[in-house]
């Protein structure tokens, strides 16, 4: 005779069923089922849960990676444009035409900016740290949002 029954919470053990193998009388008279367990054990899955969560890191730092690589294209964009960041206009870049030379050409920029935030905060505004800079600013003038700063700031980090 074979049925399967609930299955019940056991330590270490991951919900499933039981299936009866053979019910067999003890030495009161009484009938005994015989169980077999198809319950998987949690350490069995541990291999899947590991690989599963592997795969949605990975899905995760490939978004991540997607979506910053949208704002450094998005930051070019913008600090191309005339009316927006203009920064041909003073600076040389990398695949930049008739760049102007007021300002310092930007390469190596993660050398004299070691930190995001503190690029940010100079096209933010460049004359907190230097009062003559001839540089406009950007955010504190509104000239660019928030969103179109930090754009900016991906892109020429990449320099």
């Amino acid at each position: 005779m074979r049925y399967k029954v609930a299955d019940t919470a056991t330590s270490g053990m991951l919900s499933g069923s039981r299936e009866t193998i053979r019910s067999v009388p003890d030495s009161k008279g009484r009938r005994i089922e015989r169980m077999k367990d198809k319950r998987v054990p949690a350490s069995k899955l541990l291999p899947f849960l590991l690989a599963t969560t592997i795969t949605a890191l990975s899905v995760l730092a490939v978004a991540a990676w997607a979506t910053n690589t949208d704002a450094i294209v998005r930051g070019k964009r913008i600090a191309f444009d005339p009316s927006k960041g203009n920064c041909l206009a003073c600076h040389h870049m990398d695949g930049g035409e008739s760049p102007g030379d007021l300002g310092p050409p930007l390469v190596a920029i993660d050398a004299r900016f070691p930190d995001k935030h503190m690029l940010r905060q100079h096209l933010w505004d460049p004359m907190e740290n230097n009062p003559g800079s001839r540089m406009p600013p950007f955010g504190r003038h509104r000239i660019l949002t928030e969103d179109e700063i930090d754009m900016v700031v991906e892109y020429i980090y990449t320099l």
